[in-house]
């Protein structure tokens, strides 16, 4: 998978390390940034889901 993204994370923390990794990133580096994002997120998102009753985990930014 990725150094950046781990299938443990909650879905705020991937979000998170995602627009902090793009941050200053050429073209080329954020498309390889959204492409591990892509594949990890519907891991996280169905995770989350099963253990929280059909719901995502809460956003520690509320």
């Amino acid at each position: 998978m990725s150094s950046l993204f781990s299938e443990t994370m909650t879905y705020p923390q991937a979000r998170t390390v995602f627009f902090q990794a793009v941050k200053g990133k050429s073209q080329e580096e954020i498309e390889q940034i959204k492409k591990e994002y892509r594949a990890i997120v519907p891991i996280i998102t169905k995770r989350e889901m099963k253990e929280h009753d059909g719901w995502l985990t809460s956003d520690p930014l509320e």
